[in-house]
């Protein structure tokens, strides 16, 4: 028994299972009074003595989250816009493999929150060359310390994210560090006049970080 509602994606793998085995307090079919009588709590502690009882959280991280990149763009999200509210940052940050993440050469690459750059953040921006309006994160190899999350990804996603800890440059020693380490990389494509700007709009976030660092 899951004590919320069913999920409903577009296009399952064959191998996922989202309601056969289970019974969701929640669901609009199940009868009112079965519903009611699941929601008592002398049922939910039997359940639970029984180990028949899931959270929505505890089925999604369990049944769900193992099969997230088998699926679809638009159910990778949903399943996300369903799962992230949930968590709070220690829960999402230990799993090695939670958020879709652009990687150059195309692929399936999963990450957590905090191995995460958030494209909205300016001087991010600055360092990978990227729009204004960070629309199109720049696909890094799949071995970078730090990636960029799917461009897919919905506007709650991404706000869920910034909420679990995706990287931004201000106060945050360790994205700091690797966009030093990036424009370094980046020095021999660049002209010296841009370079040198960029350069300066690093060591200023640098300083603005400085209480922080």
């Amino acid at each position: 028994v899951v004590d919320g509602a069913p999920l409903t994606l577009v296009q399952p793998p064959n191998r996922l299972d989202l309601s056969g085995r289970f019974v969701f307090r929640e669901s609009p079919r199940l009868a009112r009074a079965v519903a009611l009588a699941l929601g008592l709590d002398e049922v939910k502690g039997y359940l639970i003595e029984q180990h028949r009882l899931q959270t929505p959280t505890e089925w999604l991280l369990g049944h769900v989250v193992p099969a997230l990149g088998e699926l679809q763009g638009a159910d990778q999200v949903e399943v996300l816009e369903r799962l992230l509210p949930l968590l709070d940052p220690q829960q999402a940050n230990s799993h090695s493999g939670l958020v879709p993440a652009e990687v150059s050469g195309g692929g399936v690459c999963l990450k957590p929150p905090h191995l995460l750059l958030d494209a909205q953040d300016f001087t991010i921006q600055l360092i990978f060359g990227m729009s204004g309006a960070g629309e199109n994160p720049v696909p890094l190899p799949r071995t970078s310390q730090l990636l960029f999350p799917s461009k897919a990804l919905s506007v709650g996603v991404r706000s869920q994210l910034r909420r679990l800890g995706m990287r931004t440059s201000l106060g945050d020693p360790t994205c700091l560090r690797f966009l030093m380490q990036e424009l370094q990389h980046r020095k021999a494509t660049l002209s010296a006049d841009r370079f040198g700007e960029m350069q300066r709009a690093l060591m200023q976030r640098i300083v603005e970080s400085w209480p922080d660092l």
